[in-house]
């Protein structure tokens, strides 16, 4: 399992994408997919609370949701 991030808390969803976008061992690829989700619903519930313009990181949040999930379907994970 991947520790906690010691970045900020818009960089920790990218380093839990990261890690489960670029790990080679399947079995590992589970609970890495699950934090990496977890943490980009978690930014997207705190963006939607934040004024300003989020445009970008939301994009960037629903892309990634979306690679996670061909990424389970590649590798035959059942959603969580």
């Amino acid at each position: 399992m991947i520790a906690p991030s010691t970045h900020s808390p818009d960089s920790a969803w990218s380093d839990c994408y990261k890690a489960a976008l670029f790990q080679d061992d399947t079995t590992q690829l589970p609970p890495l997919i699950t934090r990496a989700e977890s943490e980009i619903n978690a930014r997207a519930r705190l963006l939607f609370e934040t004024p300003g313009d989020n445009v970008r990181e939301i994009r960037a949040l629903d892309n990634a949701l979306h690679m996670l999930k061909m990424l389970r379907s590649c590798a035959k994970i059942p959603p969580a």
